[in-house]
């Protein structure tokens, strides 16, 4: 079981959705699927190895209580205001949403964090 005290990061998790514009182009964004509190780790060497080969690039790992429907093609964004040195909010690609024991109690999100180009879904 997951302890309420370990999850001090409340983050953004979005799914990707599109809508057509005027001239029939799909325009993408990314939208609100939950609000959830996290921790979050930093994978350490052995651990970032284990991961990688197993979920390309993984290089963290954050645990939350139970949420059905959490999928690979979401995205966690972690807000600019938890760390005021980052400037800019952080986001991370999910690259698998694990529910570790099968008992729906946590989830374990492997992320990879994303170096923003300033495009959606690049």
């Amino acid at each position: 079981m997951i302890q309420a005290g370990k999850l001090r990061n409340l983050v953004t998790i979005e799914q990707k959705a599109g809508s057509q514009d005027a001239s029939g182009q799909v325009i993408y964004a990314w939208t609100t699927y939950v609000k959830a509190w996290v921790s979050i780790e930093q994978l350490s060497g052995l651990e970032r190895e284990a991961a990688q080969s197993i979920f390309a690039g993984a290089n963290c790992r954050m645990r939350m209580r139970y949420q059905p429907g959490v999928l690979p093609a979401m995205r966690v964004t972690l807000p600019s205001q938890t760390n005021p040195n980052a400037g800019q909010d952080r986001h991370f690609d999910i690259v698998a949403a694990l529910d570790p024991d099968g008992r729906q109690r946590e989830l374990q999100i492997m992320c990879v964090e994303r170096v923003e180009s300033g495009q959606v879904g690049e």
